[in-house]
């Protein structure tokens, strides 16, 4: 990644820790590891239909990013909103961090996978280190495990995920962000593209809240668990880093629910 990269690629990850020790959670038994299988199930709320097929740019993407660290603090997956594009979508909120090990993604060209939606991993070099994903080289690991897909008129993308199949399965700690966009641009160019992750568009500290779980615990995170600015709010879509937010309702986040439970 190119010295400076970040400065100009991502708006400000918001560092806040979403980390709830419920004390209605089921915790795991004293001595047992992170390596034990979880499932990841994850809802979107949109204020409008799901949208694929406009026609500019082939429609929108819909991106559930995922990390798997052994540090609960570190730099997470934020949304790349100006050139050098890299991968067109998402970055790590630091230069030279990992940022994310997978993702599922949702959009015209996933419309081959079982339900529309599919995961990937990061690749790897040839000693086996994750490469990072700005780079744009990621494998396809077919569809998730569970899907609903969006009929006509659907304002939900909702699905689940067995976390065995991504990179770092062993480490402890989950870090993940979602993100709309009408575009994934490539290059330098200058183009201009409507987005939206969680946190609030409207507050500059807030533009990409990452969410932080134990994954050695079962427990269900929601937006109304959020406090400040940091929960997502509506009408927060931006084609520009500070300009006023645009209407698309397509795009525009508004609720969500993350789940972690047993395999």
């Amino acid at each position: 990644m190119r010295k400076g990269v970040m400065s100009r690629m991502a708006a400000t990850a918001g560092l806040a820790c979403l980390f709830l020790l419920m004390s209605s959670c089921a915790r795991v038994p004293a001595g047992e590891s992170a390596t034990r299988s979880k499932v990841l199930a994850i809802t979107v709320t949109l204020r409008g239909p799901v949208d694929i097929s406009k026609p500019l740019n082939g429609g929108n993407y819909y991106f559930f990013l995922i990390h798997r660290t052994d540090n609960i603090n570190d730099p997470g997956p934020i949304a790349v909103i100006a050139p050098p594009w890299g991968n067109g979508f998402a970055a790590p909120a630091q230069e030279g961090a990992q940022g994310f090990v997978g993702f599922v993604e949702y959009s015209r060209r996933t419309q081959s996978s079982l339900g529309g939606y599919k995961l990937y991993q990061c690749a790897t070099d040839s000693n086996g280190a994750l490469i990072n994903p700005t780079f744009n080289q990621f494998i396809d690991l077919g569809a998730p495990d569970r899907v609903s897909t969006p009929a006509s008129g659907d304002v939900r993308l909702s699905f689940e995920v067995n976390l065995a199949r991504l990179p770092n399965s062993a480490k402890p700690y989950l870090l993940i962000n979602m993100i709309a966009t009408d575009a994934r641009p490539a290059g330098a160019q200058d183009t201009v593209k409507r987005w939206d992750a969680l946190g609030s568009g409207r507050d500059s500290s807030s533009r990409n809240y990452i969410i932080r779980m134990d994954s050695r615990q079962n427990l269900t995170l929601r937006n109304t668990d959020v406090i400040g600015t940091d929960q997502e709010p509506s009408g927060d879509v931006l084609d520009r880093l500070n300009f006023p937010p645009i209407d698309d309702p397509s795009l525009d986040i508004v609720d969500w629910t993350v789940t972690l439970r047993d395999s």
